[in-house]
């Protein structure tokens, strides 16, 4: 299929405003890991670890590690993110995007952090 053709199609899908939300949801949460990956990456590189030295400090399996750091389009576990993250000395944290409602179901409004 020529690329003109996939442009309409993509279009036509992100014509309706919930396709378009979810896409957009999907888009931002694949960049989202993987500026986390890439940030984990670039500290194991400035300690001058290999992914294998990086596994067994985080009580992983290499592959998993390797995996993780590597594959494009990975889907990794939070369990291996956590470790891995750990290992390298990050605090991993969830904060609130700005805009958006926090508590749609308890009505409450926080400022608080959870941190891992």
């Amino acid at each position: 299929m020529e690329a003109g053709k996939w442009e309409q199609i993509r279009d036509q899908k992100l014509a309706n405003p919930a396709s378009r939300a979810r896409y957009e949801q999907k888009r931002d949460a694949l960049i989202a890991v993987r500026r986390v990956l890439v940030a984990m990456d670039e500290e194991r590189e400035r300690r001058h670890l290999s992914k294998t030295e990086l596994a067994s400090i985080a009580g992983l399996q290499p592959a998993a590690v390797r995996r993780l750091l590597t594959a494009e389009g990975t889907n990794p576990t939070l369990r291996t993110v956590v470790g891995v993250a750990t290992a390298l000395g990050f605090e991993l944290g969830l904060r609130r995007k700005s805009g958006t409602r926090n508590g749609a179901r308890s009505g409450r409004q926080s400022g608080r952090r959870t941190r891992v």
